[in-house]
């Protein structure tokens, strides 16, 4: 095998390699020098920026459900997105890419770091702050079986935020629904479709 190939290999990280031990050991990369990593800049435009990330999963066992070890899912993650571009968190399956998109939108609780949204420390917030923090943030997920209710018409499914968020009711909503089905150049009579009566393009 190629030496890459045998260097990738060697990476996978084998089941029960974090017994006995708190915290992961860093991930050296090729070319890197040891010491802590230099400080993730952005410009002024900076929207999203995350530092020192770290996402933890329980593993409970016993009669009393303690817990027993963590998943270490993500640690030390820091990055910046600027305003008007794009930034893919790209690895394997099961390296952290979902964990660190649910902590950035609290839908897990973060146990260290900081996550800052225009200005705004969102590890910080509280209820009604996260969810006015939450009006400008959005999963969109890949599989749209996942993504999309196979029991609700179109229309309720892109009308739903907008309405857990007072965005809209009424015939202001339905206005918002059929210009949001225009702007994606979907015939309005679509609305009343259900996901299955849909083409995959």
């Amino acid at each position: 095998a190629h030496d890459y190939t045998r260097a990738l290999l060697a990476a996978v990280p084998r089941l029960g390699t974090m017994r006995g031990r708190p915290d992961p050991e860093p991930v050296r990369l090729s070319g890197a020098e040891d010491g802590p990593a230099a400080p993730v800049r952005g410009g002024d435009d900076a929207l999203l920026r995350v530092q020192g990330l770290a996402v933890r999963y329980p593993v409970r066992g016993g009669i009393l459900r303690r817990t027993i070890a963590n998943v270490h899912a993500a640690e030390d993650v820091s990055f910046v997105l600027n305003r008007a571009r794009t930034l893919s968190l790209v690895g394997e399956s099961g390296c952290g890419k979902s964990s660190v998109g649910r902590a950035i939108l609290r839908l897990v609780e973060p146990v260290a770091g900081k996550i800052g949204l225009d200005g705004t420390d969102i590890v910080k917030l509280d209820a009604g702050g996260l969810r006015r923090a939450r009006r400008d943030m959005q999963m969109i997920f890949q599989d749209p079986f996942a993504s999309l209710d196979p029991q609700m018409q179109l229309f309720d499914q892109v009308a739903e935020p907008m309405r857990n968020y007072g965005i809209a009711r009424g015939g202001a909503l339905r206005d918002r629904v059929a210009e949001l089905f225009d702007r994606v150049h979907l015939p309005r009579g679509f609305m009343r479709r259900y996901p299955h009566e849909m083409s995959g393009g």
